[in-house]
């Protein structure tokens, strides 16, 4: 739920642009009881004061889901940037969804 309203609130009040990818940073990343590297890409972009900044984007994946040079649709928000697409939304419903579902299961269980 945390994911989908993130989304609906930084698209609503953030800043739409477009970026490029200048850079994939790779990170370790810990949860729970596994170890992951993750790839961020970091993007370069004009602010809506027309200042030209880098940021991180905050979805990182095991598996590079950007290339060096790609352009994309991202918000800037809260001084953190976000890609925009409908396969984020999509993903960030699909995961909301099947929480609600393995909830409604364990419900039903009890």
């Amino acid at each position: 739920m945390y994911l989908v309203y993130h989304d609906y609130v930084s698209n609503k009040y953030g800043f739409h642009t477009k970026g490029r990818v200048i850079q994939l940073k790779g990170k370790w990343g810990y949860g729970g009881n596994s170890v992951s590297y993750l790839y961020y890409p970091i993007v370069q972009f004009y602010s809506a004061g027309k200042q030209e900044l880098q940021r991180r984007l905050e979805i990182g994946s095991s598996i590079p889901l950007f290339r060096k040079g790609q352009e994309l649709k991202i918000v800037y928000y809260n001084d953190k940037a976000y890609p925009t697409s409908a396969i984020w939304k999509l993903l960030y419903w699909g995961i909301f969804l099947i929480s609600l579902g393995a909830t409604c299961v364990q419900l039903c269980y009890w």
